[in-house]
C-alpha cells in the first residue's frame, strides 16, 4: 500500500490519504508515466509544488485506464492533494509505502 501525504516545509502533515492495494495501479512501468514510473516500494518518493502539473497529468492518464469506480475516486483524491500542493512551494507530496 501506498500512502500519499501532502506536507508542509516543516514536516506537518496536511493531509493523507491511502487505499489497500493501490500500488497495484499506482506503480507504472511504463516511460508514459514521467512520475508514476519512478514511485517505489522501498523509499520515499518526494515531489514539490513544481512537479505537479506532471504529476496530474500522470494521474489522469492513469485515471482513463481504470474501470473501479473506488480506484478512480482515489485518484481523484490524489489529484485533489496535487492541486493543492501546486498552490504552494512550501508543500510537497510524498508517496511512501512506509506506515506512517
Amino acid at each position: 500500500m501506498i500512502t500519499i501525504i501532502l506536507e508542509d516545509k516543516n514536516s506537518n502533515i496536511i493531509k493523507k490519504i491511502s487505499e489497500l492495494s493501490n500500488s497495484s495501479y499506482l506503480l507504472q512501468d511504463s516511460k508514459d508515466y514521467s512520475y508514476l514510473s519512478i514511485l517505489s516500494l522501498c523509499s520515499y518518493d518526494v515531489f514539490s509544488s513544481k512537479d505537479m502539473p506532471q504529476l496530474i497529468v500522470d494521474l489522469a492518464r492513469l485515471r482513463k485506464k481504470l474501470h473501479s469506480d473506488k480506484r478512480t475516486s482515489h485518484i481523484d483524491n490524489i489529484i485533489d492533494l496535487a492541486m493543492n500542493c501546486m498552490k504552494s512551494n512550501d508543500l510537497t507530496l510524498i508517496f511512501t509505502p512506509f506506515d506512517e
